[in-house]
């Protein structure tokens, strides 16, 4: 399923896109899985044969890389210029995240859809309900999503991209991925509904929406590399702890409704 690489050829539109790193995304997995039904939660198990949502929440990256799947590259990303509405947005057959958002979730809903097929399936909605909560993840076509974007993180001599201090840097940490889930898992019941009530596209528009705060540098200069640190963390670290929050509990609400008895 989910293999229409003939169709990516024509679609050319910037370089692919990095995602949340492995952390990031079983942090995302986890929350998810502690807001599953009990129901869902058997479900889950016999799709994955036992495996966990945080086990293979980062799937869809590892297999970028293998021929058989190069073409879902396009995937976990979409681009936007400042003055696009992705409520508007058409999906690009088989070329961009809100595409493969609903095609995979489609997948899991098909009677004759194989086992084999809606397992893959379930892994890259899994992987790109995260994606798409990563505000560069709905981003610029000018610097493909922040990656033309150079960046000095807390004057690191390795170099760096604006993507990825929103992919982990700004919510690297030395607890595991299961204390930081339980530690930013704190929405009130009032907010779970709210987020729950919300599409893929607003997902994306939640992440637009959030682009003069990523952009904001403040008295860095806007040279060729960008100098951030303690600043820019200490004003951006909350809201993607948010977005990780806001893609767990959307994560667990859909695949709840899916399985509903």
């Amino acid at each position: 399923m989910l293999r229409l690489a003939a169709i990516l050829l024509s679609y050319v539109f910037s370089l692919p896109a990095n995602a949340w790193w492995e952390k990031e995304h079983q942090v995302v997995a986890i929350i998810a899985q502690n807001n599953l039904s009990e129901h869902a939660r058997q479900q889950v198990h016999q799709l994955l044969d036992g495996d966990s949502l945080a086990s293979v929440a980062s799937w869809a990256d590892s297999v970028k890389s293998d021929p058989k799947w190069s073409h879902t590259k396009r995937w976990h990303y979409v681009n936007f210029a400042d003055n696009d509405s992705p409520q508007k947005h058409i999906p690009i057959p088989a070329g961009d995240i809100l595409w493969a958002l609903n095609y995979a979730y489609q997948d899991l809903q098909k009677p004759s859809a194989t086992k084999q097929s809606k397992r893959d399936s379930l892994m890259f909605f899994v992987h790109f309900v995260a994606d798409i909560h990563q505000p560069l993840h709905a981003g610029k076509f000018a610097d493909t999503g922040g990656n033309r974007v150079a960046i000095n993180w807390f004057n690191s001599p390795r170099k760096q991209n604006l993507h990825k201090v929103w992919d982990g840097l700004l919510t690297a940490t030395k607890m595991n991925a299961e204390d930081y889930a339980k530690k930013i898992d704190r929405a009130s019941k009032s907010q779970r509904v709210q987020w729950q009530n919300s599409s893929f596209a607003d997902w994306a528009e939640e992440s637009v929406e959030l682009r003069p705060q990523v952009y904001d540098f403040g008295a860095a200069k806007n040279d060729k590399t960008v100098k951030l640190g303690r600043w820019y963390s200490k004003k951006n670290k909350a809201v993607a702890e948010k977005r990780l929050q806001q893609a767990g509990v959307r994560l667990a609400f859909h695949l709840n409704q899916l399985f509903a008895k």
